[in-house]
């Protein structure tokens, strides 16, 4: 199932229930409604208010042997791909089919959607990209693009390049226009993730012990930052593109300009592995989040430690901050998130759901509310997705399904 809640916590806001198990949930970018995507032949997919928690009018059988969907930019439509190696995009004004796409000759596994909504492109098994006019409702053209499985796809920013990440050891950027390869980053061993910084100037990948930065003009690595022989749990640029942050297993987060790999700080205070780490919107503070059961607050200038949150009794899985930076939210392997007033310095929220671990929270993009994700493998009747308003931490949704899989975005 899938929760929206007061984020990281495990406060109820909504519940709601895509059908079996829950592999996917997702805001629409208003921040009004949400959908989810359950395993399952049959009612895989749903889509709610998330202010009144109702289900909204979809389109007839658009769930049927979905496998993957995102949203239009603009919200107005859902790109979905299925089982038969099908792409359909769904009216959501009109509720109607608007086209099909056929002559996909493999299971497409993910899909990615151009910023501006022109472009769409899907991952297929062997190894190719199809890149589709979203108006056109056609394919524009098939990339042959690596020798082994893609695990990842991204476009840039300004939308006009491709990149793709394969267990063929390379990055590839291609033409968005032409189709035609650019250039190629070779690297040691299969990239994972890959994801451009927000001005679009600097692409950052990791695999487990590795998160290297290039510049996206001519492809240079800029550069590599090693993990020793732990594993790298999450990487993130700075808003202002000019540091990387890594969480580490080896009980540390990491700092490095973007740009010179002898600048670094090394945020150490933790005494177990750090599983999560972000910097503010302002980009003056960082949180750190651990398998010790705190999550601790730093000054990102200058890495010094400000003050440590002991707000859980488990490990603490995740954290993020809100808009105004006033609120921080976790969530913890204890089954709660907690949403922290940092400006009076005290808990105003503890969120609680169905008994298991509380996996993710976040908070949506209008700042209203709290989606939380938690999973129970010893419970098939509690919602596992809820949603949660902001203000007076108040349940407003839930989806209930039996067993919860996959993420929230």
């Amino acid at each position: 199932s899938a929760k929206v809640w007061n984020w990281r916590e495990r406060k109820l806001i909504k519940s709601f229930g895509g059908g079996t198990s829950l592999r996917y949930g997702a805001f629409a970018p208003d921040g009004k409604s949400a959908m989810t995507i359950s395993y399952g032949a049959d009612n895989a997919f749903a889509r709610y208010n998330i202010t009144t928690g109702q289900s909204l009018p979809l389109p007839p059988n658009i769930g049927l042997h979905l496998n993957h969907a995102v949203f239009a930019p603009d919200g107005n439509a859902i790109v979905g791909s299925y089982w038969d190696s099908t792409i359909k995009v769904w009216n959501l004004q009109s509720n109607k089919l608007e086209w099909t796409i056929t002559g996909i000759r493999n299971k497409i596994s993910t899909l990615a959607i151009s910023p501006d909504g022109k472009n769409l492109a899907a991952i297929a098994g062997d190894s190719t990209v199809v890149i589709i006019s979203v108006s056109a409702g056609s394919i524009q053209r098939t990339i042959k693009a690596h020798n082994d499985v893609i695990h990842w796809v991204a476009f840039s920013p300004d939308g006009k390049f491709l990149v793709t990440a394969s267990e063929d050891n390379t990055i590839k950027w291609w033409n968005v226009a032409t189709g035609k390869f650019s250039k190629q980053i070779e690297t040691d061993d299969d990239v994972v993730h890959i994801s451009f910084s927000p001005d679009g100037s600097y692409l950052v990948a990791c695999n487990n012990f590795k998160v290297s930065t290039w510049r996206t003009a001519d492809g240079s690595m800029v550069s590599e930052f090693k993990q020793h022989s732990q594993n790298a749990n999450s990487v993130t640029f700075s808003p202002d593109d000019k540091k990387i942050l890594i969480a580490s297993n080896d009980w540390a987060a990491y700092v490095w300009e973007t740009d010179n790999v002898q600048k670094n700080k090394a945020l150490k205070e933790h005494h177990s592995p750090v599983r999560d780490a972000t910097f503010s919107p302002s980009g003056k503070y960082i949180v750190t989040a651990s398998s010790d059961t705190s999550c601790k607050l730093w000054d990102a200038a200058t890495g010094d430690l400000i003050t440590t949150f002991r707000d859980h009794k488990s490990f603490v899985e995740s954290a993020c901050f809100s808009t105004d930076e006033s609120y921080l939210l976790t969530s913890s392997l204890d089954g709660t998130t907690v949403l922290r007033d940092l400006v009076a310095d005290k808990v105003k929220f503890v969120f609680r759901g169905n008994g298991g671990d509380m996996k993710r929270a976040f908070f949506s993009p209008n700042g209203e509310y709290i989606i939380t994700l938690s999973s129970n493998p010893w419970s098939v009747k509690e919602p596992d997705l809820v949603i949660w308003r902001l203000s007076d931490g108040q349940q407003v949704q839930k989806f209930k399904t039996e067993t919860t899989w996959g993420g929230i975005r």
